[in-house]
């Protein structure tokens, strides 16, 4: 059980340092290269479950960045169901109003 426990930590502490990755590309300019681990993070599950939401509201700035405005503001508006009144909530809700679309309705699934 101790290695089990030393393992999902470990996990963890890898995902938020991938996080940080994500966000070191953007400021480089590196927008693939930031999804490309954004989405890593993403698919490698909810072991650190603030370091996904961080991920998915990566994910979303790259997105629009790209011009896929659709698609960004359905991880927003995910994240502000999921985030709810937590600043990272606040944070969604906001972007998505910026992008002109509901401020939160029913969860809707999220594909990775």
């Amino acid at each position: 059980m101790g290695v089990l426990l030393l393992t999902a930590c470990a996990t963890g502490v890898a995902q938020r340092g991938n996080v940080a990755r994500v966000h070191g590309h953007i400021e480089d300019g590196d927008w693939a290269g930031a999804l490309v681990l954004a989405e890593h993070v993403i698919a490698s599950g909810p072991i650190d479950p603030q370091a996904q939401l961080d991920a998915y509201f990566a994910k979303a700035v790259i997105l629009e960045h790209y011009g896929r405005k659709r698609e960004a503001a359905g991880l927003y508006e995910y994240l502000a169901h999921v985030a709810g009144d937590s600043p990272g909530g606040a944070q969604a809700k906001g972007r998505l109003a910026e992008l002109g679309g509901p401020v939160c309705g029913p969860a809707k699934e999220v594909s990775r």
